[in-house]
This record gives structure tokens, sequence and C-alpha cells, in this order.
């Protein structure tokens, strides 16, 4: 039993950290020509929301669970479900 507490928390992983870093770094060239669209229609966003008006205010709020959800399941489904099989299921 003693030698259960020779074990760190890094022995439970089941990819390394240089992996998840490698993750990071191919989804952003994935999405590298989609930037500067993303980043003019994020300046509109901010637009909207300094105009006050509900309805912009609602559309964006609308916009962000959109480009949320999307996000999130690019990432999980294209690049993080090669490293971990469990992730289709989460997706």
């Amino acid at each position: 039993m003693d030698h259960w507490l020779s074990y760190s928390l890094n022995d439970f992983l089941i990819f390394s950290p240089e992996t998840y870093f490698r993750l990071f770094e191919q989804s952003n060239s994935a999405l590298w020509p989609y930037q500067a669209p993303l980043l003019l229609s994020a300046m509109v966003a901010i637009w909207l929301i300094r105009s006050r008006h509900q309805v912009a205010q609602k559309a964006v709020l609308l916009w962000l669970a959109l480009i949320w959800v999307f996000v999130g399941l690019w990432m999980l489904r294209g690049f993080y479900a090669q490293i971990n099989p469990l992730v289709e299921a989460l997706a």
C-alpha cells in the first residue's frame, strides 16, 4: 500500500502537457484565415453593445452563444478527440 504514495498527479495524465499545448497550436493554425473577420465582428459587437439598444444587445448575446457552441464543438470534435477517446460522447 505504501507504493501508492509514490504516484503523483502527472502519473494519471493520459497525455503530456506538450501534447495539450500542441493541440491549441494546431487549432489556432486551422483558425488562422478566419481571425481577421472574427476580429472585425467582435469590434462590431462591442459597438452594438455600447449603442444601448436592447435588440442589438440581444443579437450580440445570441451571436456570442452561437460562436461559443461552434468553437466548443469544433475544438472538441476536431482536435481534442484526437488525444482523448471519450470526447465524442461529451460533444
